[in-house]
């Protein structure tokens, strides 16, 4: 049995990875940790504690859907105790993403800024597509969300186009804020006399929990390095 904390429980997704996690025999949920303003709250009758080393004190895996302001003490705690990390907070700048490499040098940690396994078929297809077609060819994604979400491009998106552009050069991000979209991805391919589109579209969060937690089981045991959906999804063969 694995057992998880979950950072950042009281928001949209820390929420919904309790709701999943609950219902998996092959897991238990060792604590649950937010902002201090949501310190002694109850989730599913779970306590949230603001001090997430009192729950990382044993054996575990945490999940992080936080907030990229919560990193630090999040990489420092859990490499003091030598937790693994899955973190699918979205956000990061440079000096953020410096803190999960150096991190990852000393805990296994997988990043990725889409816990869904569609999503990153989706990414995998797009790169193979990219990898074939080649420069001559000119790529536009188009992503789409609820007005909620505060950064943009999205972590996907940003992704795709890093994955893309190594084939292809010059490929467009446009980015939409409306309604209550979880998130669709589109990416369009155009050459002389033919476009090829590939699109993905979430339809339920429960869908990046899942993930989340396939992400967290995998990991158990992992040696010291940064890893993705990648690998838990296509081990060392690759779309």
């Amino acid at each position: 049995m694995v057992r998880i904390v979950i950072n950042g429980a009281t928001g949209k997704m820390g929420r919904m990875v309790v709701s999943v996690a609950l219902k998996d025999p092959d897991l238990k949920i060792a604590g649950l940790v937010s902002s201090p303003r949501h310190k002694g709250e109850r989730i599913e009758d779970l306590p949230v504690t603001d001090d997430i080393y009192t729950v990382i004190d044993g054996p575990c895996v945490v999940i992080d859907f936080s907030h990229p302001s919560a990193l630090r003490q999040l990489v420092e705690a859990a490499t003091s105790k030598n937790i693994p990390l899955v973190i699918g907070t979205t956000g990061y700048g440079e000096d953020e993403m410096r803190l999960i490499y150096e991190g990852a040098s000393k805990i296994p940690i997988l990043f990725s800024p889409n816990m869904s396994e569609g999503v990153n078929l989706f990414l995998g297809l797009a790169r193979r597509a990219a990898s074939v077609l080649g420069h001559g060819t000119s790529a536009k994604i188009t992503e789409r969300h609820h007005v909620h979400k505060k950064d943009a491009p999205s972590g996907t998106a940003k992704r795709l186009k890093e994955l893309v552009s190594k084939y292809i050069d010059g490929v467009e991000i446009k980015s939409i804020r409306e309604d209550e979209i979880i998130g669709d991805h589109e990416i369009l391919f155009a050459r002389e006399g033919e476009e090829i589109r590939l699109s993905h579209s979430a339809l339920t969060r429960e869908i990046f929990a899942k993930g989340a937690i396939r992400a967290s089981k995998w990991i158990v045991g992992k040696q010291p390095g940064l890893y993705s959906m990648d690998d838990v999804i296509f081990g060392g063969d690759r779309v």
